[in-house]
């Protein structure tokens, strides 16, 4: 039999063969390793529950105040009458002075009261002691009448300011009254000139003033 021939050597690259599939979970050639897992977290500590807080006291009830007596009410405006400005002008100049006198008066009451406060009482003048004691009584009165009587003359001559409740010599209870009590043949509300001029810090006519020393 004649030799088999032999095929010529072939210069043209071999072809690829078929790649196998990759498994499942296996690194793809060229790719990075893959990162080990991280470690989970610890679980957290349970918390204690919180302490209830404790029940507030309850406030003690308060005393409810005494309601206050009602200012009077001004007049929104004054009728006809009462002082003029020249009258205004004379009784302010009067109460100035009325003013500054009993000052004087009430400093050198004080100074007597409490010298004669401080003095020692001997046996030798036991007898005088009775008479000392109704003399320090009748300071201490009048020092009490002049401090009224100058509070009545600052609030007068607030008033002649246009700083009080009424005007300057306007009857403060015929004021509260109202007109339909008012006696129209007399001049109130407005105060008498005379009486002012004789008691300039008046807050009340003659029949009123009456009526108050009545029930006092």
């Amino acid at each position: 039999m004649a030799a088999a021939r032999k095929r010529p050597a072939s210069n043209a690259p071999a072809r690829p063969g078929p790649v196998a599939p990759a498994r499942a979970g296996a690194t793809p050639p060229g790719a990075p390793p893959p990162r080990p897992p991280r470690d989970a977290a610890p679980p957290k500590t349970p918390t204690a529950p919180k302490t209830p807080a404790a029940p507030k006291t309850p406030a003690a009830p308060q005393t409810p105040r005494e309601p206050k007596p009602p200012k009077a009410a001004r007049p929104t405006k004054a009728p006809k009458g009462g002082p003029r400005k020249a009258d205004l002008k004379r009784l302010r100049e009067v109460l100035v002075a009325m003013r500054a006198r009993l000052l004087k008066s009430n400093e050198e009451l004080s100074a007597g009261a409490l010298r004669a406060s401080e003095g020692d009482v001997s046996v030798d003048h036991m007898a005088d002691h009775g008479s000392d004691s109704y003399e320090q009584a009748f300071t201490l009165s009048l020092l009490e009448e002049e401090g009224a009587i100058l509070q009545a003359i600052n609030v007068a001559l607030a008033k002649i300011d246009g700083k009080g409740d009424f005007p300057y010599g306007m009857c403060e209870a015929c004021a509260e009254e109202g007109p339909a009590a008012w006696d129209p043949e007399t001049p109130a509300p407005w105060i008498p000139l005379g009486r002012l001029d004789v008691v300039p810090y008046a807050t009340l006519c003659v029949p009123h003033q009456e009526q108050r020393e009545d029930r006092a």
